[in-house]
């Protein structure tokens, strides 16, 4: 059994490294790109993420100050609808966001403004709740003494700052990462003027065909990655205790702030999509395309998923190799435009294999940071229960199976629903492997590129409507099984 648990450790690195080893042994070499061309990119990149963190981090830290201040005055009941609706631009596609401020913003600022304003927006609700949770377990006692001390709103949160400086700043990092390899966003609105290094490395693919140089290009934006990272430094101890509601940290103006933000983002959704569908059915060119595009976007979506949870339990089986457990943390996985030159390089004869490697693609693009998003800290948390059934003389296979594999279950069922959900979304690397409208999120982004956008915002309430069903479907499965496990 510690065999087959090394054997499918081994293939699950093989599997996630493939892409690097069959470019480098494809292409046989890396070629030399113009120097102008790449640090015009390069420059690209390295401001729209910075602008982009920048931006999520103030706008975070104003919505934390007005998350404090509706739980204060609103309760938690209305607290939790505040959470949900903060984390919803982040989990749902990219094109949700695009659409929403294309129609909010007239005329809308193409190039690097207008990408550095998306992602400021999609993570700037990830952000608030991170700040509110380092503050709850680092900083309450901080909080608190400041607060029967006197101290004035902007002293005490000079002071979380200095307290929370690296955890803000692993938090910058994060969404700097997120954003410098970002492909949709600049894709979409970049107009030109916002060339980053993935769109770049998709160009050099799908223009000119140059590989060798897509390759030196994704190899590049990889090593800087992975060399950023080393910035990152441990933060405050976490503090044992109930939080106590400070109210001085709580905004009035940030409360108002936070909650005509969420109406107008999401009422401009409802009031476009309404409008949306009364042109949608006078075009039956685009009533065509939808209806045709359901079936593969059903089945990418679900076939996604099912992959994403089949790794993890993988993963949670090889639990004695801590080999893998490193390289997952330190795992960089290939860019968009990287994987999809993958799919093209193996040039599928048929559509379904062009399908199931479209699927292949994605996974081994965003299975690493899922596997970062609490499942590695899951595994570390049942390392007791373990050596205690070691002790007890439990072999591999009864370990994972009444130990293991009930507690981790859940939260497996549930990121492989957050995959499909991502996946129902992507329209970026379908652009890159396929030249006609194959998912349906591709056909919202040929509507904004002609600006259709009324109607691009109803077809996307279609492909949140599958991508959210196919979440619940994995949750729910989840959900169902661990109850019936013992």
């Amino acid at each position: 059994m510690r065999n087959i648990s090394r054997l499918t450790s081994f293939g699950l690195v093989v599997f996630l490294l493939f892409p690097f080893v069959f470019l480098i042994l494809k292409l046989n070499a890396i070629s030399i790109v113009d120097h102008e061309e790449v640090s015009w990119a390069l420059k690209n990149s390295t401001l729209q993420a910075a602008g982009s963190a920048s931006l999520a981090l103030i706008l975070g830290f104003i919505f934390f100050s007005g998350i404090v201040k509706i739980k204060e005055i609103l309760g938690i009941k209305i607290f939790r609808w505040i959470e949900i609706l903060c984390l919803i631009p982040g989990m749902l596609p990219s094109l949700f966001t695009i659409l929403i401020l294309m129609s909010l913003i007239h005329p809308f600022p193409m190039g690097l403004k207008g990408i550095i304003l998306i992602h400021g927006i999609i993570y700037s609700g990830f952000i608030a709740l991170n700040i509110y949770q380092l503050v709850q377990d680092k900083a309450q006692s901080l909080v608190e003494v400041a607060y029967i001390l006197g101290a004035s709103r902007t002293q005490i949160f000079v002071q979380i700052f200095r307290l929370l400086k690296w955890e803000l700043i692993s938090l910058w990092i994060l969404i700097f990462s997120i954003c410098f390899t970002s492909f949709a966003v600049p894709l979409t609105v970049g107009g030109g003027w916002g060339t980053t290094l993935e769109v770049l490395i998709f160009e050099k693919i799908r223009l000119s065909a140059a590989w060798s140089q897509a390759l030196s290009l994704a190899l590049l934006q990889s090593v800087l990655l992975f060399l950023f990272s080393f910035i990152q430094r441990p933060g405050a101890a976490l503090e044992v205790g109930r939080y106590s509601q400070v109210p001085i940290l709580g905004g009035f103006t940030s409360g108002l702030l936070l909650i005509f933000s969420l109406l107008a983002y999401y009422g401009t959704f409802l009031l476009y999509s309404f409008r949306g569908w009364t042109q949608f059915f006078q075009l039956s060119e685009i009533v065509g395309s939808t209806l045709q595009t359901v079936p593969q976007t059903l089945i990418v979506g679900v076939s996604c998923g099912a992959m994403i949870y089949m790794m993890l339990n993988l993963t949670a089986f090889g639990w004695k190799q801590k080999w893998l457990r490193r390289f997952l943390i330190g795992f960089v996985a290939p860019s968009t435009s990287l994987a999809g030159l993958i799919v093209v390089l193996l040039r599928p004869d048929y559509f379904w294999m062009q399908i199931g490697f479209f699927t292949l693609a994605f996974v081994t693009i965003v299975f690493g940071g899922l596997y970062r998003m609490g499942f590695d800290q899951r595994l570390t948390s049942l390392k007791m229960q373990i050596e205690v059934a070691q002790v007890l003389g439990a072999h591999h296979w009864l370990i994972f199976r009444e130990v293991i594999w009930p507690q981790i279950h859940p939260m497996a069922a549930r990121l492989a629903g957050i995959a499909s959900l991502w996946m129902v979304g992507d329209f970026a690397l379908s652009r890159v492997i396929f030249s006609q409208d194959i998912v349906l999120a591709q056909v919202v982004q040929g509507l904004i590129n002609s600006y259709h956008l009324d109607i691009g915002m109803a077809v996307m309430n279609v492909v949140i409507l599958i991508g959210l069903a196919l979440y619940f479907l994995f949750e729910g499965f989840g959900r169902v099984f661990s109850y019936k496990t013992p």
